[in-house]
């Protein structure tokens, strides 16, 4: 559509006195207990399967490389 945003950009922030204004204040927002137990436990999850992932090749490498380059520099 023409003159939407997609949805992958951010919309420009306002700042200075009354920027939340036409938001609301962000203070003013609360989730009740439910939704914030739903939500912990789904971010529980996506951090357990993050921590759970194995360390790509490239990172260990470059570990590697960083290690051997601080033991000659002893």
């Amino acid at each position: 559509m023409q003159g939407r945003q997609s949805d992958n950009q951010s919309a420009p922030v306002e700042s200075g006195p009354g920027a939340n204004e036409a938001l609301g204040d962000v203070h003013d927002v609360a989730l009740d207990a439910r939704t914030q137990e739903k939500l912990g436990k789904i971010f529980r999850s996506y951090c357990d399967d993050l921590i759970n992932e194995p360390v790509p090749d490239t990172f260990l490498v470059l570990l590697a490389k960083l290690e051997a380059k601080e033991q000659s520099g002893k």
